[in-house]
């Protein structure tokens, strides 16, 4: 079953959808990802990559901002390159764990890092090299 629930996690908090924030906004949304990364909980084995919403949303949780510019309905978010870095080990770390505690296969591995990467890569214009 772990295989077959890889990157189809989508998240959402509906209790929320009245709020006039954004979910990155809200401080006990933002506490209760940096303390799920914190306790080691796989997000980027588990988070849908589809529509980038979930790792996107998990970022703009989870980190601290430098600049945040609202656009209408867009939100540009810079961050430190030092707290991307951090950001992106925590998780891989996360995952890293995760894989070798399951023996998730290598192919796998290598599935979840290069859709990952697209995204690092669009999202955080940081080049990942594995």
């Amino acid at each position: 079953m772990i295989l077959q629930k890889r990157l189809s996690l989508e998240i959402c908090f509906p209790e929320y959808e009245l709020d006039s924030r954004e979910l990155y906004e809200i401080q006990e949304v933002r506490t209760w990802f940096k303390e799920s990364i914190r306790r080691g909980f796989p997000w980027f084995y588990f988070l849908s990559h589809e529509s980038e919403a979930g790792l996107t949303l998990l970022y703009a949780c989870a980190c601290e901002f430098l600049t945040i510019a609202n656009f209408g309905k867009f939100h540009y978010m810079e961050a430190s390159d030092e707290e991307k870095n951090r950001w992106l080990d925590n998780n891989f770390e996360n995952l890293n764990s995760f894989l070798q505690s399951h023996e998730i296969p290598y192919e796998i591995e290598m599935e979840i890092t290069g859709k990952l990467s697209t995204w690092v890569e669009k999202t955080l214009r940081i080049k990942l090299i594995y």
